[in-house]
């Protein structure tokens, strides 16, 4: 019997401050630099799937910054 929990598919995006934004975000090995590029990772694969999923962004320890633009996060 599997548990409900395991049956949820949800969207994780890691975030280094040595990542770069070119990689692709989805793994601990490959994260990416900034939180406005996590954003719009969540944004995208949102829009390839059902739009519902959780979505988790895991930081690495250190300091983020928002510029101006990208302090609207959940829009």
């Amino acid at each position: 019997m599997l548990a409900a929990g395991l049956l949820c598919i949800g969207i994780d995006i890691f975030v280094s401050t040595t990542g770069d934004d070119a990689q692709s975000g989805t793994s601990s090995t490959a994260p990416v630099r900034t939180l406005a590029r996590a954003r719009d990772l969540v944004r995208s694969l949102r829009n390839q799937s059902s739009g519902t999923e959780r979505a988790t962004v895991h930081m690495q320890p250190g300091t983020y910054g928002l510029d101006r633009k990208s302090t609207r996060l959940n829009s």
